[in-house]
């Protein structure tokens, strides 16, 4: 199994309590493989497998808790998207409005790291449509 660790700061926190449950929605996630979240600090360390987890699907564990992680926005003009990079392991989602000629990543705020390994814009826009239509055809095929 190839695993990845992250730090990120979350938002929302005001008791250790808070940090238990945060924990114990991020466990549940196929993929992580272990999780610290310090209530002092705000931030969570999560060492999990990218083929069976995603920040996206982390964010959204922590969001269906009643938390929130810190995110950045970074806008571009889509005609810079074949060349556009991204840490890969910070990456939450992109869109593009081709009308307003924006093109916006989400990223992990404070979760930078230039070692890190680079993923293209466009690579990770495309990941982010197939994954966002084979979740609505799941939900759709279970309703």
């Amino acid at each position: 199994m190839n695993t990845q660790q992250i730090s990120f700061a979350l938002q929302g926190m005001f008791c250790a309590n808070c940090a238990i449950t945060i924990e114990r929605a991020l466990t549940r996630l196929d993929g992580v493989v272990t999780v610290c979240v310090n209530y002092a600090t705000e931030r969570a360390t999560v060492l999990f497998d990218p083929a069976c987890a995603s920040m996206a699907m982390i964010a959204r564990a922590v969001r269906g808790v009643g938390f929130d992680v810190a995110i950045e926005r970074v806008a571009f003009p889509p005609r810079q998207i074949p060349r556009a990079t991204v840490p890969r392991h910070a990456f939450i989602a992109a869109r593009v409005n081709w009308q307003a000629q924006r093109g916006e990543v989400e990223l992990l705020a404070g979760a930078h790291d230039d070692s890190a390994p680079r993923a293209r814009v466009a690579i990770l826009l495309a990941q982010s449509l197939v994954t966002g239509l084979r979740e609505r055809f799941i939900n759709r095929a279970h309703t």
